[in-house]
């Protein structure tokens, strides 16, 4: 292919693809509304609150809602481009209506949703606060990122997945897993300075967390050779570790909770995530350790006791095998780039 001509290809895409949110914003009638606006806007008239929205690449798009509506509202729409969008909700109950099919969603529910050009409906009740964060990317760049890298073919493709149906979604309740890498991004984008490309980065972990939610499990769990029922108790396990880095539970506790045995637990780590339960736990450490120096509201020492390191010099020699700099350094500034 002409790479002019592919690259062309993808622009008139993520145009169309901004478009569906552009025609969505446009509904709910915000202030200066303006073509593919970025950052903070505030509902005009009907109701309080806003949203914020970023766009850290020309196919992707972060939006962070907070409103509320004094009377029930009903949004309708055309979305004109295909693409996939993941919605975590903290607040508010709402639906959505394409193809004489309505699907509901509530506070404390996370949804992949796949969307064909269609006619699509949104209804909102009166009173109740919506605070909600969505990631979409356009249906080309989902079949890109899923190939498989070292192989070299095509994994799930969108086609296959939504068919001819103008709406696919998959939902359940929030996962430790993704509420973890959500309040991380959140935290990033209310900071002054943000760079794209770290939100780029996190919402691209939130996506990739959601693909093998959604749609790797199953594939995941043949490739173990783990049954469906151990293949969860893994992954359970893998969510309390990652809520609970500063008191983890040990190794007998961990099994008991899920319904396994040790060695069952440790067998299943290593076939799910290629690590030992303590190296899975001591890299979730690591990150969340990482993601507190850059915002700069804790000192190493308080990093460390944070994220369950009781010995800050213990602390100091993980984070600097993991990421090649002293935690100390962060703070000061001097090795910021490599991670911002």
């Amino acid at each position: 292919m002409n790479p002019y001509m592919g690259k062309r290809r993808c622009d008139v895409e993520s145009a169309a693809f901004h478009g569906n949110f552009d025609a969505f914003f446009d509904k709910l009638e915000l202030e200066q509304p303006d073509a593919s606006w970025t950052g903070e806007r505030r509902l005009l008239a009907g109701g309080r609150g806003g949203v914020r929205r970023y766009s850290p690449r020309s196919d992707m798009a972060i939006v962070l809602s907070d409103y509320e509506f004094h009377a029930s509202r009903v949004i309708p729409l055309t979305a004109a481009a295909p693409m996939v969008e993941l919605n975590i909700g903290w607040q508010g109950t709402r639906e959505i209506a394409a193809g004489g099919e309505t699907h509901g969603f509530g506070p404390g529910m996370c949804s992949l949703q796949f969307v064909n050009p269609t006619d699509v409906r949104f209804q909102f009740g009166a009173g109740e606060p919506t605070r909600m964060l969505s990631v979409a990317i356009p249906a080309g760049t989902f079949d890109r990122s899923m190939m498989d890298a070292k192989r070299g073919r095509s994994g799930p493709e969108f086609a296959a997945i939504i068919g001819r149906k103008p709406l696919h979604i998959y939902q359940e309740k929030i996962p430790a897993s993704l509420k973890l890498v959500a309040e991380r991004l959140l935290g990033s984008a209310s900071r002054d300075g943000v760079r794209n490309f770290e939100l780029e980065c996190l919402a691209s972990e939130l996506l990739g967390e959601s693909f093998r939610l959604f749609l790797d499990r199953g594939a995941d769990e043949a490739d173990s050779g783990l049954s469906r029922r151990d293949a969860q108790a893994i992954r359970e396990a893998a969510a309390i570790l990652a809520s609970r880095l500063a008191d983890a539970p040990g190794l007998l506790e961990l099994a008991r909770q899920v319904g396994v045995n040790d060695n069952k637990l440790k067998l299943g780590f290593k076939k799910l995530y290629g690590t030992t339960v303590f190296g899975y736990l001591r890299d979730r450490r690591l990150e969340k350790a990482l993601d507190l120096l850059r915002c700069g509201e804790f000192n190493v020492y308080e990093t460390s006791l944070e994220v369950g390191y009781s010995n800050p010099s213990h602390f100091a020699e993980a984070f600097r095998s993991k990421y090649g700099v002293n935690p100390g350094e962060l703070l000061r500034g001097g090795s910021r780039s490599r991670f911002i």
